[in-house]
């Protein structure tokens, strides 16, 4: 003979659709509710810390020394490459973990609070750093000499806007731009048509 429980809340479980609570609610490692679970762990932070910079600076001085004494590595490409990945992925392991070593000795209400922002933050330094550094440093010297060392004004667009060659690359992409979607639609339409 079997019972039948018609409330699952007689069981203690949730209602269907309902979230299940949190079994264990410890904080950075810390167990039980005792007063040490949301407090930081300044060994954590300090380890973190410390070897988030060493890994940036290794990572640094390595990618310089590929670009600047390449005869440290017998003038090879194909080396330099092979070190630059390792460099570079395994640095990017490392910059993670002991970034997620130093999010995680922080206290457990800073720690959730930061920790999505910590692994978007070196992306976003990336880009900062490959395209829109760039970018603003090539309109700024767009604005200077061929050296870049003084400053000549709008002297560089007048010279280009001027110039034969620019104004017939600005042609040639505008026919570029309008005849090639163009003849490219055009022919699958006739293609699609053909083929209904």
């Amino acid at each position: 003979m079997s019972t039948r429980i018609d409330d699952p809340a007689d069981l203690g479980a949730p209602e269907p659709g309902e979230p299940s609570p949190p079994h264990d609610q410890t904080v950075n490692g810390s167990g039980g509710d005792g007063p040490g679970t949301d407090a930081a762990q300044p060994a954590k932070i300090a380890i973190g810390l410390l070897g988030f910079v060493l890994v940036a600076w290794f990572m640094w001085n390595a990618c310089l020394s590929f670009a600047y004494y390449p005869d440290w590595y017998g003038n090879s490409k194909v080396l330099i490459g092979l070190l630059a990945l390792v460099v570079g992925v395994g640095g990017a392991y490392f910059l993670f973990f002991f970034l997620n070593m130093l999010i995680e000795g922080l206290p457990g209400r800073v720690s959730r609070a930061l920790m999505p922002y910590a692994f978007l933050a070196p992306g976003y330094a990336l880009i900062g750093l490959m395209l829109l550094y760039p970018a603003v440093q090539t309109i700024n010297y767009s604005f200077a000499n061929a050296d870049a060392t003084e400053y000549v004004g709008l002297e560089n667009y007048r010279e280009v806007l001027g110039s034969d060659g620019f104004q017939s690359a600005i042609l040639n992409n505008i026919l570029w731009l309008v005849l090639v979607p163009a003849v490219t639609v055009f022919f699958g339409v006739i293609v699609a048509v053909l083929a209904d």
